[in-house]
């Protein structure tokens, strides 16, 4: 028997299991193995980031990015380092990011708590230094119940 070390990157479980059985009957030893899920894990313990930006990857420092801004199924990190427009839901993103640390204040923007001045619940804005974005109203509650306040 060949022994190679194959890593199966697959949507589901199923996929891995059919892939494995395929190489083990052409006498390959599979191990170990993993589906795309474990992969998504692993890379959320990450505090970095690696964006494609043109013909290169780019390391992103999470602690740099400030908001992210949505539009249509395109995300944008805006980081110190710059602007990156990836294709990845927000709420994809968001699984990637340490959930102490962002919060979504609307269906299109979330933010790196460690970057916000102010909330402003009145006006439903947050102010970034001198960038104001919006807060849906259906995330106030989320928001509040997020963040250490004092009365």
């Amino acid at each position: 028997m060949k022994k190679i070390k194959v890593q199966i990157i697959a949507d589901n479980s199923a996929e891995v299991e059919k892939l494995k059985l395929q190489l083990e009957s052409e006498g390959y030893e599979v191990t170990p193995f993993f589906t795309n899920c474990d992969l998504e894990q692993k890379q959320s313990k990450s505090n970095i980031l690696f964006v494609k930006k043109m013909q290169n990857i780019v390391k992103v420092p999470v602690e740099t990015i400030k908001y992210i801004e949505v539009a249509s199924n395109y995300s944008t990190l805006s980081s110190a380092s710059g602007n990156f427009t990836i294709k990845q839901s927000l709420n994809e993103l968001l699984k990637r990011l340490p959930q102490n640390e962002f919060v979504r204040v609307h269906k299109n923007y979330a933010v790196n708590l460690k970057e916000v001045t102010e909330f402003n619940f009145e006006e439903f804005t947050v102010r970034l230094n001198k960038k104001h974005l919006p807060i849906g109203k259906k995330y106030k509650n989320h928001i509040k119940a997020s963040l250490n306040i004092l009365y």
